[in-house]
């Protein structure tokens, strides 16, 4: 397995280019449910708030994790996706792990976020890596589609 992990945002000197948004955002279209181009525009220009981890393999982005800052302490894990052709290697778990030690590094003492009841995998990934369920939240996405709101002390 021949692959590297890319970090971008806070003090990265990384740059983020068109063709590199470009493939974050085409990526993203394997998520349930996708953010819109001004999601992602809103994104580039609070850049300094934000983190992205990607795994590239064969020069390709297959997975990313992303994340936004409440404050100096608090991160909020906004998505892990990961392109299809490439789920069930570990991917998911290693870009979740790399970026909880990036996290720590930084220091960051938690991390919080929802995930939609019906995405099982995902939950089960976050129980796997220690993240606590805090509440059950009623139609947070809307009608009948409710979320998990889960945290993870990371101090």
């Amino acid at each position: 397995m021949n692959f590297s992990i890319e970090t971008f945002g806070l003090d990265s000197s990384l740059i983020v280019d068109s063709s590199l948004s470009d493939q974050w955002e085409a990526l993203d279209e394997y998520f349930p449910y996708p953010w819109t181009a001004e999601g992602w525009r809103d994104l580039y220009q609070q850049w300094d708030r934000h983190l992205v981890l990607h795994i590239l393999e064969s020069q390709k982005i297959i997975g990313l994790v992303l994340y936004g800052f409440n404050s100096d302490e608090t991160a909020h894990l906004y998505k892990i996706v990961v392109n299809p052709l490439y789920r069930k290697r570990g991917y998911a778990g290693m870009l979740l792990e790399r970026s909880i030690e990036y996290l720590k590094s930084k220091s960051c003492k938690s991390v919080f976020l929802e995930v939609e009841d019906t995405n099982v995998a995902a939950h089960k990934l976050y129980l796997k890596y220690h993240f606590e369920n805090l509440h059950f939240a009623r139609h947070f996405y809307g009608q009948n589609r409710h979320a998990y709101k889960m945290m993870l002390s990371i101090s």
